[in-house]
């Protein structure tokens, strides 16, 4: 089993690496991606066990929607993909203090503190944002937090402006990754997914948890249409309401994982073993 959607505490999730893990080998998950938002070092497959893929998840907006990419075996030393995650990283640290303003203009006040006590490293992110207003009552859960403040029609929304998508597609590549469009179903617009189609992903990723069994259909469609890789993760960030976890529950196959290894060899001439 492998799940190529996964976020540490080292971004927005609520497990630290060892345990995201130990996790996956009680659930018989033999490989699995670390995809944290915007930190390629995060997760070091020589520090733990090589079931570990590295990867990393960059979120954008474009044409006042939020695309998020993912970038599967990239070279973490790439200057190009460097200068975007540290882009990015220091976006993270200005747009807290604009999301704290807006906050303000409907009379809720936002203390930034608590809210990147909840990343280990205190590192901003919506996720652990649209948490501290359910702990604080404002929303009933995440969810609500997003469609009511968070999303791009959001009451407080704050774009991602750092680089433009086309630089992110291009840099994960330059990088030898294998570059892919994450959970389009939250874009809920099929002519900016054909836009990013044409700018040069690699695969789309099909099934995720925010995906109906319809969504599955109709992206698969999409990519095989188009000769795309197509990808399966769960997006887990901890556990959910009823206890458990997501990791696992929406899972790749092997013959897909090799053309995305496959793919990343011929990009790097490197035989991962």
């Amino acid at each position: 089993m492998i799940d190529m959607h996964v976020h540490s505490t080292e971004s927005d999730g609520r497990l630290s690496i060892e345990e995201i893990q130990k996790t996956a080998n009680k659930n018989h998950i033999d490989e699995i991606a670390i995809t944290d938002h915007d930190i390629l070092m995060s997760a070091d497959p020589e520090l733990y066990n090589t079931n570990i893929i590295k990867a990393v998840e960059f979120g954008i907006t474009y044409k006042n929607k939020e695309v998020h990419i993912l970038g599967y075996y990239v070279d973490s030393s790439n200057e190009n993909l460097r200068k975007i995650s540290e882009l990015a990283i220091n976006d993270r640290a200005n747009r807290i203090d604009i999301f704290e303003k807006n906050f303000a203009k409907f009379g809720i006040k936002i203390d930034k503190e608590k809210v990147l006590n909840y990343s280990k490293d205190k590192v901003f992110s919506r996720s652990n944002l649209a948490q501290y207003l359910v702990d604080i009552n404002i929303c009933k859960n995440k969810n609500e937090a997003f469609n009511e403040y968070l999303s791009p029609k959001g009451k407080c929304y704050v774009a991602k402006n750092f680089t433009s998508l086309q630089n992110i597609i291009d840099s994960i590549k330059s990088a030898n990754g294998v570059c892919v469009l994450a959970h389009p179903i939250t874009l809920n617009d099929d002519n900016i997914v054909d836009e990013i189609i044409e700018m040069g992903i690699d695969g789309i990723e099909v099934i995720n948890s925010k995906h109906s069994f319809t969504d599955i259909k109709k992206y698969l469609n999409i990519a095989i249409k188009n000769k795309l890789i197509y990808t399966a993760g769960s997006d887990c960030h901890g556990k959910q309401f009823d206890g458990n976890y997501l990791m696992g529950n929406f899972a790749l196959n092997y013959t897909t994982l090799k053309s995305i290894k496959k793919l990343h060899e011929l990009r790097s001439n490197y035989v991962i073993k």
